[in-house]
């Protein structure tokens, strides 16, 4: 299925590349992306990096590929995450400052959602931490349950592009982690995205966490 390509291709996303789908074909990647934007909650996620790639093709196959795409964001009301690939540059600033562990239990996940204004992107996203999958834990905020505010009603689908690019991070610091990544995809993003959810001021983090965004943060 060419949409399960895609999110194979994000999910093994690596930090020092722009394209993700670069070695997929084009017309695998128009067809993937169509696929999701067929889903019950459109995958906007896909479209939008989908689109990113075929603008770099020549191929009247890439150009017909894109018109579809762009057709079908536009019946079903929605558009491309325009701010979707800076806010990806932003995770370059992260640091994990603990040594990675197979105990570690706590994973954070990001939520594109919408309900914004044009002139912040229209879409935002909400950035939380949970002891469950990121999938369960989306599943908990459609359905209202300790649901984030305004998550039930505009949550569109779980961001993996713009997760914490490790896999887990150590319970005793969640917190930190999760506000880590909530201030790095702050950056640079007075044209969006809004982000939502809980975050510990930076002069309150552990001393020494995060020193390449903490300067950042300050200056």
């Amino acid at each position: 299925m060419s949409l399960s390509s895609l999110h194979d291709a994000i999910d093994n996303w690596s930090l020092n590349t722009d394209r993700p789908f670069s070695n997929l074909s084009t017309k695998e990647i128009a067809q993937g992306a169509i696929q999701g934007l067929d889903l019950t909650r459109p995958d906007l996620e896909v479209a939008t990096i989908a689109l990113s790639e075929l603008e770099h093709r020549t191929l009247n196959a890439a150009l017909n590929g894109m018109l579809e795409i762009q057709d079908i964001l536009t019946a079903r009301g929605h558009q491309t995450i325009r701010w979707l690939l800076q806010a990806r540059k932003n995770l370059n600033i992260l640091t994990f400052d603990d040594k990675p562990n197979e105990n570690y239990t706590n994973s954070l996940y990001v939520i594109l959602r919408d309900g914004y204004t044009e002139q912040n992107g229209r879409y935002g996203i909400y950035v939380g931490q949970t002891a469950n999958s990121p999938e369960h834990r989306f599943a908990e905020h459609m359905a209202g349950i300790n649901a984030g505010n305004g998550l039930q009603k505009n949550g569109i689908q779980l961001m993996r592009s713009l997760m914490w690019p490790w896999q887990k991070v150590p319970g005793a610091k969640r917190i930190y982690y999760e506000s880590a990544l909530h201030k790095a995809l702050e950056i640079a993003n007075t044209n969006g995205p809004k982000v939502s959810g809980d975050v510990v001021p930076v002069e309150d983090w552990p001393e020494g966490f995060q020193r390449p965004l903490v300067k950042k943060s300050i200056c």
